[in-house]
């Protein structure tokens, strides 16, 4: 299974998605025209990544890395519903997930977002404050 790498844009976040490493991140802006088209990788990879038990055996505990500085309300039900598949695929399977939600210090509405997906999803999450 390859890892999946999408670049950075003025537009939209870096995403890395490596099970080898142990490299989970999403990181920089989402405020993109055609959300849902954009991230259907990130679906499509952990669909692929939850039918293969080999991978599975070799990743109990993930932590996923959301380092956002902003993302428009089309990537928040973006980010809700691949949250609610992780969710699902934890109650199915013998892997945690915990999602670690960087923010700025001066972003608060940053940090209540996580706050109302973690509610939501029900999901442990962790959260740090960066500069």
């Amino acid at each position: 299974m390859e890892r999946l790498y999408i670049q950075k844009t003025d537009f939209s976040p870096e995403i890395v998605f490596d099970y080898i490493n142990n490299d989970y991140h999403i990181s920089g802006e989402s405020r993109l025209e055609h959300v849902r088209k954009f991230y259907e990788p990130i679906f499509e990879w952990f669909n692929v990544f939850f039918t293969n038990k080999e991978y599975l055996k070799n990743s109990k505990n993930i932590t996923i890395v959301f380092s956002l500085e902003y993302f428009n309300s089309t990537s928040a039900k973006v980010f809700f519903d691949f949250l609610l598949m992780l969710k699902k695929m934890q109650d199915e399977n013998s892997v945690n997930f915990t999602i670690l939600w960087q923010y700025s210090n001066s972003d608060l509405d940053l940090f209540e977002s996580g706050k109302l997906l973690e509610e939501l999803t029900k999901l442990k999450f962790e959260y740090k404050q960066i500069e």
